[in-house]
């Protein structure tokens, strides 16, 4: 009897931390006969929260199966002051440096705050990306591999020192790469982390194909739901799974680079990146007939002599500003916590269509479906690269 009751109240005890996890970030499936309304109300939010959290362009048109984000109170866009609040205070509530909420919200002179003002919460606090620390990693090369400072990831993480192990999952506030703006303004019309297409048109892409096991799921998966996307892929692989590279361009998806051996090329010298991609584009036309113009850097590592090559060579350099995690074994509804909310029209959502050695899939298979179902449902429209950057 003892041991039943042991039980029992363990069983409790895991019921009760499995309810505060989902209760602080959930993924609702709707039933049939829910409306927004009725989910609005179960959860104590407003239609609103949920439209944009979830960046519907229909509202009104829910469907059974459809997937919808619920925030949580750390994920509002808005924090209110209240009486007695300075930024000192707020930085502790919400785990945001006072030199962020200063930036973010104009403020130079923090005397100025009254109660009620509403403060913008930067995107990328509301949805961080997870990071597992690896061997040989310090805080100041994460920081500076995603463009932050190290204050705020010490601050997001509440870490009381600056020593990190193996393993370790921290919180990075950044969206997007760190070589985003820096590139982007000086190379305009040769790199691009989103769309440019009018409309509210997106494209799902895929890294690291062709293989005979995931990448022949992923394709049944957008044959099932009779839409387009884009595979970047490795010309090695292509030289190992030609027929799988023949099926991809058969049923009307584009096919493009991710480079010949999956390399760092923003460390190559200019002759070796003329190898990787040259050699790609060859293969890729040997087996289907496809002369290729996007090249996806593995990593999204870009540098100066990359972009130049690519530039001079007729490509264009696509990476993304959506990404789902999928190559790190991540959990199928943490995937759609990393996709839904951070996707909006001309977004490029990153996917993987094969793995590396001992690396899984199983949930970006898993996922793809109701992904799919959510993000037409929400008014979305799935594109092509090509299309998305008006590079027909």
């Amino acid at each position: 009897m003892r041991e039943i009751k042991k039980s029992a109240v363990f069983l409790l005890v895991i019921f009760l931390v499995l309810s505060y996890v989902v209760g602080a970030e959930t993924v609702h499936r709707v039933s049939p006969g829910e409306n927004l309304y009725i989910i609005a109300e179960k959860y104590n939010l407003t239609i609103d929260d949920l439209t944009q959290t979830n960046k519907m362009t229909n509202p009104e048109r829910i469907v059974a199966g459809q997937v919808i984000i619920i925030p949580d109170y750390e994920r509002s866009d808005i924090y209110r002051v209240k009486e007695g609040d300075s930024l000192y205070r707020i930085y502790q509530k919400l785990s945001i440096p006072v030199s962020v909420l200063k930036t973010e919200n104009g403020i130079k002179n923090e005397d100025q705050l009254y109660t009620g003002q509403p403060l913008l919460i930067p995107l990328r606090y509301r949805y961080p990306r997870l990071y597992t620390v690896n061997t040989g990693d310090t805080l100041y090369k994460i920081a500076e591999k995603y463009g932050i400072s190290v204050e705020e990831i010490i601050v997001l993480n509440k870490l009381k020192e600056e020593t990190i192990i193996p393993g370790q999952i921290l919180k990075i506030p950044s969206l997007s790469p760190p070589w985003e703006t820096k590139y982007t303004r000086k190379y305009p019309e040769t790199l691009f982390y989103k769309g440019i297409a009018g409309g509210n048109k997106i494209a799902l892409t895929f890294d690291d194909g062709p293989d005979p096991y995931y990448t022949e799921q992923v394709l049944d998966i957008l044959q099932e739901h009779n839409i387009p996307a884009t595979f970047f892929v490795v010309g090695s692989q292509v030289a190992k799974y030609p027929e799988v590279t023949k099926r991809i361009v058969r049923e009307g998806h584009l096919i493009t680079s991710h480079s010949w051996s999956h390399a760092n090329l923003r460390n190559l010298s200019s002759a070796e990146l003329d190898y990787e991609i040259r050699e790609t584009g060859n293969i890729i036309r040997k087996y289907t007939g496809e002369n290729i113009h996007f090249l996806r850097p593995p990593w999204g590592f870009v540098s100066d002599n990359l972009l130049q090559t690519a530039r001079d060579m007729g490509y264009k350099v696509v990476n993304w500003n959506v990404d789902s995690e999928d190559w790190n074994g991540t959990a199928a509804d943490q995937i759609l916590l990393n996709v839904i909310p951070n996707t909006d029209k001309n977004s490029i959502l990153l996917f993987h269509s094969a793995g590396g050695r001992n690396q899984k899939l199983d949930s970006t298979i898993s996922v793809l479906p109701e992904l799919i179902r959510t993000l037409k449902n929400n008014g979305f429209t799935f594109v092509t690269i090509d299309e998305l950057l008006n590079a027909n």
